[in-house]
């Protein structure tokens, strides 16, 4: 998967942002993502502590299906989308997240999906060359009109930040799957990604929650 974002401060506590995604399919092919506008407000911002909450909307510009397979990645419809994040530390940190999103009508396929949320937990230690971290990351599909019951996924997540400037970021990341319920139609396999972030100011212990998993909706 390859992410872009650009971010745009409009006071201290408060962004907005915007980013698009590609990814390709199971059968080799190659397509967009649904786009995410988003609002960040800085609930707490101190040296050693952050936490955030982003409400916003998903965009319809992915591709729902291919020629053999169904992603949950995209809907194909205008969904509300809400996440937050903390934390906290130094040299070493220390952070959870969690987004939900929610299809309230059917996609360009004529099918609502169900209710999708992820929660991850990760550690991070911070070096003179960038952010490195390992975690887990829980995600759950709920039913709707594609599946007609829940299915869950466990994986082990882990990913590298470089920051070139204040203002821009490079995210590598590596997603591996421990526990598999969320087949839609296929064996998941391992998946990587990689983000180029653009912010107008500098970016203060963002890197752990990482511009390339905040698009993964």
């Amino acid at each position: 998967m390859a992410t872009g974002r650009f971010e745009l401060a409009l006071n201290p506590r408060w962004s907005g942002s915007f980013s698009a995604a590609a990814h390709r399919w199971h059968d080799g092919d190659l397509a967009m993502r649904d786009g995410l506008l988003q609002g960040t407000w800085q609930v707490v911002d101190t040296p050693t502590r952050m936490v955030r909450v982003h409400p916003g909307l998903t965009l319809p510009l992915g591709a729902v299906s291919s020629g053999v397979a169904f992603s949950p990645t995209t809907t194909g419809s205008f969904d509300p989308w809400l996440s937050a994040d903390a934390l906290v530390g130094g040299t070493w940190l220390g952070g959870a997240s969690a987004t939900v999103r929610a299809p309230f009508a059917a996609g360009s396929d004529g099918r609502r999906q169900g209710l999708r949320l992820r929660v991850d937990v990760r550690g991070a230690r911070r070096t003179s060359r960038g952010v490195g971290w390992v975690g887990l990351s829980n995600l759950v599909q709920g039913p709707g009109e594609v599946f007609a019951s829940t299915s869950y996924g466990l994986e082990a997540i882990a990913g590298w930040v470089f920051e070139p400037t204040e203002t821009w970021s490079v995210t590598a990341l590596l997603r591996v799957p421990l526990l598999d319920r969320t087949t839609f139609g296929q064996d998941y396999r391992v998946a990587g990604g990689l983000a180029l972030a653009r912010v107008n100011r500098p970016r203060e212990k963002e890197e752990v929650h990482g511009p390339g998993d905040g698009h993964d909706h």
